[in-house]
């Protein structure tokens, strides 16, 4: 098994890279991970290098899923409750045994 990593995105102080797994010159799985810059000092963000190599598309679909990542975080619990739809989910699983030891 080999992993390969490749920044995909970069902004001002994060980057995102994506890791490939690889057996037998077939992708098995991949993932993205975005990583912010830190100083050390102040504890707060700083610049990383802009992406050099990165074709027209690459930044669009780095930018498509910077944009995902700003709208989950406006629909996250920690902003709003759930639905009424995601709470019935949740108590039919909860009633009919999916959550194993709350009962």
């Amino acid at each position: 098994v080999e992993y390969r990593g490749e920044v995909t995105w970069t902004g001002r102080t994060s980057l995102e890279v994506r890791v490939t797994c690889v057996q037998d010159r077939r992708e098995l799985a991949h993932s993205w991970f975005v990583m912010v810059a830190r100083d050390a000092q102040m504890g707060k963000g700083t610049a990383v290098p802009p992406q050099l190599e990165a074709s027209a598309r690459d930044l669009a679909e780095g930018e498509g899923r910077k944009m995902l990542r700003q709208e989950r975080l406006e629909t996250t619990l920690h902003k709003q409750p759930p639905s009424s739809e995601e709470s019935a989910l949740v108590h039919d699983m909860f009633s009919q045994g999916g959550c194993a030891g709350l009962h």
